[in-house]
């Protein structure tokens, strides 16, 4: 089933989404089965034609990834603070040490935290 592009935006558009899904697009161009739009310009809320590209869906998270240059705290992703997980996610060596030195300042104090109170809720509650 083909997917049509609208060339207008409604009264109330979704907030983070364009108003098209659509090949190097043109107003009201079907997009082949197995395609979704890249947002050439990294902006999901741009519809400019030019802007958009009908790729599949694992070439659209292939460039989504090589955009991304720092993880989400600001540290650069880089062959020494990068480190790939099994399952394909990289991560940041960073964040992984301070994340692991909270961890062990929450056990040596006793403190618990909220993860193991269970998000937030005791026992009897």
């Amino acid at each position: 089933m083909n997917k049509t592009v609208r060339a207008t935006r409604p009264k109330n558009p979704p907030t983070n989404t364009a108003m098209a899904t659509s090949p190097q697009v043109s107003p009201f161009c079907d997009i082949p089965d197995g395609l979704t739009v890249d947002h050439t310009c990294n902006n999901r809320a741009c519809i400019r034609f030019e802007h958009l590209e009908a790729v599949t869906t694992a070439e659209n998270n292939r460039r989504a990834a090589e955009r991304r240059t720092h993880c989400k705290n600001g540290h650069e992703w880089n062959e020494a603070n990068t480190y790939w997980h099994r399952e394909g996610k990289r991560n940041c060596r960073r964040c992984n040490a301070d994340a692991v030195r909270r961890y062990a300042a929450r056990r040596k104090s006793g403190s618990p935290g909220q993860d193991a109170t269970r998000g937030g809720y005791s026992d009897g509650e």
